[in-house]
């Protein structure tokens, strides 16, 4: 009697990862499709949420609060590229960083790579924000993160980066704390405050 068997062998195939040049060349090769949004988080090429009505007048909100506390003394990024390390290059809602280091970034045609605060503005991206975002921006150093929660109208702010075994990129931030309407707020880096308020006007 003949037998005759056939064995079957499953490769387990890893998605590639990509640096942040070969991502900046796809770019400029138009890879990606113009009206496609994507940020690059350790190496992945992540979709990014479409940007509806509500999360748009946050940004604009948000934005305006920023510049009007803060431009005197800081540059104030609008979802534009923070390039923390050789595989990442998230696009914050907003970036906060001294007018003289943002400066030096554009004199040498580089994006930043650090600063003084990062905030996010989050419905539907909420538990990515809190999770995947935190993490990364915890590891790269970044000293506060806020995320304008639209779904509860709060913002959360944390702080002191650590060594989080237990989180996506292994850091996290030690303190957090929540703001509610009515209540002011101050980041670490200047002593003027804003108004919760005004961050969640007219939405």
């Amino acid at each position: 009697m003949l037998s005759n068997s056939n064995t079957m062998t499953l490769v387990s195939v890893q998605p590639r990862k990509w640096t942040r040049d070969e991502y900046y060349r796809l770019g400029t090769a138009a890879v990606f499709p113009a009206d496609e949004r994507v940020e690059l988080i350790h190496g992945e090429i992540v979709p990014m949420s479409p940007h509806d009505p509500l999360h748009s007048g946050a940004v604009e909100n948000l934005s305006t609060v920023i510049h009007r506390v803060f431009g005197h003394s800081h540059c104030v990024r609008v979802q534009l590229p923070l390039s923390i390390s050789k595989d990442s290059d998230p696009e914050p809602d907003v970036f906060v960083l001294r007018h003289e280091l943002a400066r030096q970034f554009r004199q040498v045609h580089t994006h930043p790579n650090q600063g003084n605060l990062v905030i996010e503005v989050a419905r539907t991206s909420l538990a990515y924000d809190r999770l995947e975002k935190h993490s990364l921006y915890a590891e790269a150093g970044i000293p506060e993160y806020w995320i304008i929660n639209l779904v509860d109208r709060v913002v959360e702010v944390y702080r002191e980066p650590m060594e989080d075994p237990s989180a996506p990129f292994g850091w996290s931030y030690r303190k957090v704390i929540r703001y509610v309407a009515g209540e002011l707020l101050c980041p670490l880096f200047d002593d003027n405050q804003l108004r919760v308020d005004d961050i969640f006007a007219d939405l």
